[in-house]
């Protein structure tokens, strides 16, 4: 498999800074040489009560 390189990861799970984090999402940006990590998701906004 060629080397793979990305300037950017963006992630659901986060990097090991964050205290839930993972230290695989660290040593991934790492081995992909990403200069940046983003983490987070969506969720739909509701403004009604949910039942």
């Amino acid at each position: 498999m060629p080397a793979l390189k990305a300037d950017i990861l963006v992630s659901h799970e986060a990097p090991a800074a964050h205290p839930f984090g993972f230290a695989a999402v660290d040593e991934l940006a790492i081995s992909l040489g990403a200069r940046l990590v983003v983490h987070g998701h969506q969720r739909p906004l509701t403004t009604a009560p949910r039942a």
